[in-house]
């Protein structure tokens, strides 16, 4: 067979491999994040720059530049979004990353021979690139779009090759506009064309210059016009987070992220001046010496920088490739070894990322964070990929700055360092406990909506209820619209009223039923859960909350302001109160809950949240339609300025009163900064158990709200639930699902 031959073979072979399981397939949470931005860029919400992020969270929304948002955006249009299949949508928006990862295979053949690789290793390396099982996993399974990025680089450096500055900028322009990194290789072409240019080099290097400014300009101008900070933030969000196929995630739990942020980026700038230099001083001009030192830039931020993901090697292999099969360089055998090595860490880490967010999309949406301490299994896996990825990374970039080093010497210190960081790792991982709850009798599980607990088929895990406590009442709760159709009909669906949902799934009222008896046949306690509260919709990865726009149609008496007055009569003698609880006993009868957590307002920075006594007038009205013989919960008692009449009027009506105690939340929420310590919270908390008795009372610890972009750090939760736990034996968490960045640990039951 021709060399044209082979080569059309083995683009054809990798085009299809890919094509053959992108539509069914996908990250859990970046192709999530891909569909939701498109959606809301079609939605009329183009500035998807200001979605908000959850703290602490590791995986952020959109925070890449714009030229994905735009590509992703025309896909979901010409997919005609969710209605035309999820499928569909996921080929549609992945089609641009797999032949742009099949056009890299491409170049990397060009590049190659452009540096002088001839015959069947030319064609070797293009296969190297094709048909290698980690490329094809990021593009065609995974769907990260780096390959896109990584082309506008490679077409810009053939075009400086070829002396067209002007195009090369504008590529390598396109490529910074995608994803950040192809603006390393500016300052490499810009001292290529002084090498190469002769006197012609200032107004080349202008060319190069602005082509490669105009660009990333262009499309970020709407941005940086309507809301700069918002637009850099996101921007430079990486820069802020550690990544988890570097040696930086075993060691950020000794230095800080801040101290180890410092230490990368102060480590490549010195690389980096290094090799500019080295390259400004290299002798000759030849082809091979500008991709050469491309790839060692690369290869030097990749064994610097704080964050380094595993799609980032697909930067690197498409320059380092021609590299070895040129075996020109003394240091193409060390690449090679560390390159296979490379590989088969990335092997390990898929497998960890597969069992931690699986690559199916019936989980779309529906991740959970690295939990090395929960799973030790994967977690062991995650280790692992992290030691060989960070010390073959560490290899390449001492063989590409310092060719020649001792190679026994760097063999004995990889060794080494592997053991150091291994004994670290294990000394300073947080304990598999995680924050223990002062808790034993009730531990109330409080839902955003089904998608943060259960998986798309509706099914639970008891892992994953085991990380969150081991709760005994699980809370899912629905807006007052919804309590107010229930009245009027049979079965509704339910999306619309949940604070949080993914989209990709409609629950209904059956689905509800089916949640309920999971639940207690798991001997865990369901209970419908109600905002008692005008609700808002949230831009909020993706649009979030609920709206009670037939409460504000219908019954616009019962609204003063924000707050909802539910003894306020709304025709014919009926109060609002008795109209809800209606719905709410349908609810709890037809769909097989075993009580109602009725759930005011939390603090908010917007407005002023005050106590709402009527609320009694709600729990009076459902009490008297459950009975004695369901459970009914009032969260809303605020232990800071406590409305004694809603205390007493909750006492009498709910089993359960839950106080809201934090301190911390408080301050956070509603930028309050008169409060007392958690000291005093306790001494006031004791002296309300004096009144009422501990058995009527919970305390309120909150964890974190997906919808609202919110998380309290786990040392804050473990001192509140310390301090709580000496006055009161039961605690409702609010929020918990797959998002907790943290595990939460039952108490231990006492000796016997």
């Amino acid at each position: 067979m021709s060399d044209r031959g082979a080569l059309a073979l083995i683009l054809i072979s990798g085009l299809a491999v890919r094509l053959a399981v992108a539509p069914f397939t996908g990250h859990s949470w970046d192709v999530y994040v891909w569909i939701k931005s498109a959606e809301l860029f079609n939605a009329g919400f183009w500035n998807v720059y200001r979605v908000s992020e959850v703290p602490s969270f590791p995986w952020g929304f959109y925070s890449y530049p714009p030229v994905w948002l735009l590509i992703t955006s025309a896909a979901y249009a010409l997919a005609g979004g969710t209605s035309g299949g999820l499928e569909r949508l996921v080929l549609a928006i992945k089609l641009p990353i797999v032949i742009a990862d099949v056009l890299v295979a491409l170049w990397v053949y060009r590049i190659a021979g452009l540096v002088g690789v001839r015959g069947r290793r030319r064609t070797l390396a293009c296969a190297a690139y094709a048909l290698n099982p980690l490329p094809v996993f990021i593009s065609g399974v995974w769907g990260m779009f780096d390959p896109i990025a990584t082309l506008f680089g490679l077409v810009g450096i053939e075009l400086l090759i070829r002396r067209h500055p002007l195009a090369a900028g504008v590529s390598v322009g396109a490529g910074a506009a995608t994803k950040l990194f192809p603006g390393l290789i500016v300052p490499l072409g810009l001292l290529w064309i002084r090498k190469t240019s002769g006197g012609s080099w200032r107004r080349d290097a202008l060319r190069l210059l602005a082509g490669s400014v105009t660009v990333p300009l262009a499309v970020s101008l709407p941005y940086l016009l309507v809301d700069p900070q918002a637009y850099l933030e996101k921007l430079f969000l990486h820069t802020r987070n550690v990544g988890q196929f570097t040696y930086w995630t075993l060691l950020t739990p000794l230095t800080g992220t801040t101290a180890a942020s410092i230490a990368s980026l102060s480590l490549f700038a010195a690389a980096y001046a290094l090799l500019l230099r080295r390259f400004s001083r290299e002798e000759g001009s030849d082809h091979e010496t500008l991709v050469y030192y491309s790839a060692a830039v690369t290869g030097a931020f990749l064994a610097t920088s704080l964050k380094v993901n595993v799609q980032y090697l697909l930067w690197f292999l498409p320059l380092v490739i021609p590299v070895i099969a040129l075996q020109r360089r003394s240091s193409w055998r060390e690449l090679a070894t560390a390159v296979v090595a490379l590989e088969g860490a990335a092997m390990l880490f898929l497998v960890y990322t597969n069992a931690v967010t699986p690559f199916s999309l019936d989980h779309l949406g529906a991740v959970a964070p690295p939990a090395v301490r929960e799973e030790s299994a994967t977690g062991l896996l995650l280790v692992a990929s992290s030691l060989i990825a960070g010390w073959q990374l560490l290899r390449i970039g001492i063989a590409l700055i310092k060719p020649g080093l001792d190679r026994e010497l760097i063999g004995r210190f990889g060794v080494s360092s592997i053991l150091l960081l291994l004994a670290t790792s294990l000394v300073v991982m947080p304990t598999p406990n995680g924050v223990v709850l002062r808790c034993g009798n009730e531990r109330i599980a409080v839902l955003e909506g089904p998608d943060s607990l259960l998986n798309p088929d509706g099914t639970l895990e008891a892992p994953l209820l085991r990380r969150l406590g081991s709760p005994t009442s699980v809370v899912i709760p629905l807006s007052l619209d919804y309590f107010l159709l229930r009245r009027e009909r049979e079965r509704v669906e339910v999306n619309e009223f949940l604070l949080f949902r993914l989209g990709s799934r409609p629950w209904s009222s059956d689905d509800l039923r089916e949640t309920a008896e999971s639940l207690r046949r798991m001997g865990i306690r369901p209970l419908v859960g109600v905002f008692a509260y005008k609700g808002e919709v949230l831009i909020s990865y993706g649009v979030q909350g609920f709206s009670t726009e037939l409460l504000e149609s219908e019954f616009p008496e019962a609204l003063y302001g924000d707050v909802v007055d539910f003894s306020r009569e709304v025709g014919s003698g009926v109060r609002l109160a008795d109209l809800v609880a209606e719905g709410v006993a349908r609810a709890v009868r037809e769909d097989g809950f075993e009580g109602v957590y009725v759930m005011t307002e939390l603090y908010r920075s917007d407005r002023r949240v005050r106590s709402n006594p009527s609320v009694v007038e709600l729990l009076a009205a459902i009490r008297e339609r459950l009975g004695n013989g369901k459970t009914l919960i009032l969260d809303g008692v605020d232990a800071f300025e406590l409305d004694e009449r809603l205390l007493a009027g909750a006492v009498r009506y709910a089993d359960l009163v839950v106080l809201r105690t934090s301190p911390w939340f408080r301050s956070f929420r509603s930028y309050r900064v008169d409060n007392p310590d958690i000291q005093q919270i306790y001494e006031r908390v004791s002296s309300i158990v004096n009144i009422v008795g501990k058995e009527k009372l919970a305390y309120a610890l909150y964890i974190g709200s997906f919808s609202e972009g919110w998380v309290v750090p786990a040392v804050q939760v473990q001192t509140e639930t310390d301090a709580m736990g000496r006055a009161l034996d039961s605690c409702s968490l609010v929020y918990v699902g797959r998002f907790v960045p943290y595990r939460l640990s039952a108490p231990a039951a006492p000796p016997t």
